[in-house]
């Protein structure tokens, strides 16, 4: 079972995490799952001398040379919980992956429990149980991965602004009603 990991490789996206959790997963499930970080960025040395002996690092990746790298894994790992979106977990679901997750942080919008494996954010212990849990157990890890690629495939440009009208039309009746509460009170 390979295990990815894609995105910066930078202090702030929870390396420690992912790699403390990498660690773990060895020592407990052995070689049954491989390791493999697509990516670059300030922290890459540390990553490459911290991470399990094996793992693969394949630098930055895009267009076909990445979406042959999520094509290619079977769990997608994310550990950050300092997003402001994390584009790249939707990018794994919408590979069909199944994502395991933080418990806190944005990525919860759509990384949520129906769609994701979610670990207890900060705990490379947790994760590296939801890992464990995944690798040993292929009929989840398709359920998962198939809730996750529903959520990719809702997550339109179109829905998305259509949702943002929604929320604007909405916020302007709340406006309004208020207004004509208070001028009712006068």
């Amino acid at each position: 079972v390979l295990l990815a990991y894609v995105g910066r490789l930078a202090r702030e996206k929870g390396m420690h995490v992912l790699l403390g959790a990498m660690h773990e997963v060895r020592r407990r499930a052995g070689n049954r799952v491989a390791f493999a970080m697509v990516g670059d960025g300030p922290a890459d040395a540390q990553c490459r001398a911290g991470a399990p002996d094996g793992t693969a690092f394949t630098g930055k990746l895009t267009g076909r040379e990445l979406s042959e790298a999520y094509a290619s894994a079977d769990l997608f790992a994310f550990p950050s919980i300092t997003e402001t979106f994390g584009n790249v977990v939707l990018e794994a679901m919408a590979s069909g992956l199944a994502v395991i997750a933080p418990d806190i942080g944005a990525t919860t919008e759509y990384a949520t429990p129906a769609t994701t494996v979610q670990f207890a954010g900060r705990d490379p212990s947790s994760l590296a149980d939801q890992v464990i849990g995944l690798a040993d157990d292929a009929a989840l890890r398709s359920r998962v991965g198939a809730a996750g690629l529903a959520m990719a495939r809702a997550r339109t440009w179109d829905a998305i602004f259509d949702q943002l009208v929604l929320d604007y039309r909405e916020a302007v009746a709340v406006s309004q009603t208020a207004r004509e509460m208070s001028a009712m009170r006068r």
